[in-house]
């Protein structure tokens, strides 16, 4: 009996994987019914089980597993993953067995005892101004409807899957505003939408006059289409959509990006996440402060914010955005001539 915890320890000969296995389909799937979990969060959850925990631990005996064993699989780990990825197994593991303690199928979690991986340099690479409309230009001079898409990412900081999830419903463009409603992101080998997930996340975000302006060109050209195809148009109010106006497949909106980033010989910046965080580093450069940059990129909290971007940052206010967009787009008009 665990005095601590006024618990008797159940002797069990049940496997790591089998708990494991079990844990995801009983807990995890409990959760996600119950809106606990995002299918997002479950995906990862199977995948990491399937590919970086049961291969190697799966067959030790639940009540044999220790820390150390542990840290020795995270320092494997670590010869093909990323420190932040091998930092996300441990938390999936540390939950497993936080799960198994009140089970009473072990009297404290090993995962504490274990050592993970330092957490990588949290500052993110990203693009100056300038080189943030040189890519515009170049995406322009090769297809509007990509250069609406990529623009309105880098003036308004929005994450990719909220652009391809926004609706002309929520965008407002005489006020200049876009609401952010539903994100359209990859579960597994499924396509879903899904609500925003914090109360920050649930956001509007103020397009400057330039953004404003493609967006009113973006449509016409949409409606054209729409008009020209008639019923082969699958009208699902999106502001962005492939040919068929149905949703961009996020992947392909980072395929997209990769391939006009290597033609403007630009440095990598980590997919269109990093006009996310190039956004930011503008902001922050033009004096912006924590509140409003984390405001506009719709972090849970201004500690998530001070957490990713430890050498910038703080919220989102319309002034913050149009003098970033002047400096954005003015640039953009500077090289053209």
């Amino acid at each position: 009996m665990d005095r601590r915890r006024g618990a008797h320890l159940q002797r069990t000969s049940v496997t790591f994987g089998e708990y494991a296995t079990r844990w995801l389909e009983e807990r995890a799937g409990a959760r996600l019914k119950l809106g606990q979990l995002a299918e997002t969060t479950f995906a990862i959850y199977e995948r990491d089980l399937r590919n970086h925990l049961k291969p190697a631990l799966g067959d030790i005996p639940l009540q044999e597993l220790d820390g150390s064993t542990l840290t020795m699989h995270y320092a494997s780990l670590l010869d093909s993953l990323s420190p932040k990825t091998v930092s996300n197994v441990h938390g999936l593991a540390h939950r497993i067995l936080e799960d198994a303690v009140d089970d009473e199928l072990l009297l404290r979690n090993p995962a504490d005892r274990a050592d993970k991986p330092k957490d990588e340099d949290d500052e993110r690479p990203t693009w100056t101004p300038a080189e943030v409309a040189r890519f515009l230009r170049h995406v322009r001079e090769d297809d509007p409807a990509w250069h609406a898409l990529f623009a309105t990412i880098a003036a308004t900081g929005i994450r990719r899957g909220e652009a391809v999830g926004a609706t002309w419903a929520a965008a407002d463009l005489g006020k200049g505003t876009l609401e952010i409603r539903q994100s359209i992101t990859k579960a597994g080998s499924k396509i879903v939408t899904k609500q925003p997930k914090s109360r920050r996340s649930r956001r509007t975000v103020p397009l400057p006059p330039a953004v404003v302006a493609l967006l009113v060109e973006h449509r016409h050209r949409q409606t054209e289409r729409r008009l020209g195809l008639g019923p082969a148009w699958d009208d699902m109010d999106l502001i962005f959509t492939n040919d068929a106006g149905r949703y961009v497949y996020p992947d392909y909106v980072s395929t997209k990006f990769a391939r006009y980033a290597r033609r403007c010989g630009l440095p990598h910046i980590g997919g269109p996440h990093g006009l996310r965080h190039s956004l930011a580093s503008a902001l922050d450069a033009n004096g912006n402060g924590l509140a409003t940059i984390s405001a506009l990129l719709g972090h849970a909290s201004t500690a998530v914010t001070s957490k990713v971007y430890t050498h910038m940052l703080r919220g989102a206010d319309r002034a913050a955005v149009d003098e970033h967009a002047e400096t954005l787009f003015g640039v953009e008009s500077e090289e053209r001539s």
